[in-house]
């Protein structure tokens, strides 16, 4: 069961996904989930809930005004990786209005590190490597620091290794960063 009472938890979902259905408020009800909601205007669907906020709509019209202010901590859980690779740069510059002043990003990247060239620059998920990562949040002015902190090698669980040999893939790594923002 997830617990975040003592935390603020914003889910951001892609317009391109169904809201969650009651799975959610009834696997947690001590959050009180409300309804979906969209406010005259708005240009995100909304669900409240104590110390619970989900929104619905498209990244990239995210702001401190639409989320209710600025982060101490970003869980990215593959969202980068999701969308097309010309969006990268826009993309960290929203999140740069997202996560406070001393604030953290967690991000979890996908690397398709070796294999044929359709396999290696397929997706989604599309390939981000230790470079693509560094040269994108290095270069953003709010961005202190961008630290690896782990590697993990898809090819060793078997499920996966099938998965990604059958598309080409030879090696494909999933690699945590911790970006600090000044």
């Amino acid at each position: 069961m997830f617990h975040c009472s003592a935390f603020f938890l914003l889910l951001i979902l892609s317009d391109m996904f169904p809201f969650p259905k009651d799975e959610f408020a009834q696997e947690n009800p001590e959050l009180e989930m409300k309804a979906p909601q969209t406010l005259d205007g708005a240009v995100f669907e909304r669900r409240n809930g104590k110390s619970t906020l989900l929104l619905r709509g498209d990244y990239f019209d995210l702001d401190s005004q639409s989320t209710g202010g600025q982060f101490d901590a970003v869980w990215d859980r593959a969202s980068l990786v999701a969308i097309s690779p010309d969006l990268r740069e826009k993309y960290v510059s929203v999140m740069g209005g997202l996560v406070r002043p001393g604030g953290a990003v967690l991000l979890l990247a996908f690397d398709r590190r070796e294999g044929t060239p359709e396999a290696r620059e397929g997706g989604p998920p599309y390939s981000l490597n230790e470079e693509e990562v560094r040269r994108l949040f290095e270069g953003a002015d709010w961005v202190e620091s961008v630290t690896k902190v782990a590697e993990y090698d898809e090819m060793e669980e078997e499920a996966a290794r099938a998965r990604w040999l059958s598309k080409g893939l030879i090696a494909a790594y999933e690699l945590l960063f911790v970006i600090k923002a000044k």
